[in-house]
């Protein structure tokens, strides 16, 4: 499943590297700060709108904002899980400006026409769609559409 997928990315491999990091949000000196460290993706979930507006503004004062500046900066995925609603006018311009940055927005919202009968299911299918955006590929059956 997808989030089961995301906790097993986090375990070391044999050489004792792991594929997810975690930081403090006030470790400026961590490698994701550097975009001489390569990384397949960055996903800021759940992002805020304080996090959206400091990226789509250019302002690193956290390493949440520092690692989106880098990944916007160094062209690789930039996911942001915006979880507001009601939607204002700001957010929607934050969104804007960050898509066009290169930044792809990806609310977590349960997506119904998927069925199931948990929200384990939704829950999975979002995580495996962000692996998939991330570039880390369909993880489970049911994430690609089969027009069944």
């Amino acid at each position: 499943t997808g989030a089961a997928d995301l906790v097993a990315a986090a375990a070391p491999d044999e050489a004792g590297r792991t594929r997810i990091a975690i930081h403090r949000d006030n470790e400026l000196d961590a490698p994701i700060a550097s975009g001489s460290v390569r990384l397949a993706a960055t996903i800021v979930l759940p992002a805020s709108s304080g996090t959206l507006g400091a990226l789509a503004t250019g302002q690193a004062s956290t390493l949440i904002h520092r690692a989106g500046a880098v990944a916007l900066k160094e062209r690789w995925p930039l996911l942001l899980g915006f979880r507001e609603t009601p939607l204002a006018l700001v957010h929607l311009e934050n969104l804007r400006t960050l898509t066009y940055a290169g930044a792809i927005v990806a609310p977590p919202i349960p997506a119904f026409y998927i069925g199931g009968e948990s929200m384990d299911r939704f829950l999975d299918a979002y995580c495996q769609r962000l692996l998939d955006l991330a570039g880390l590929g369909p993880t489970g059956p049911g994430l690609r559409w089969s027009g069944d």
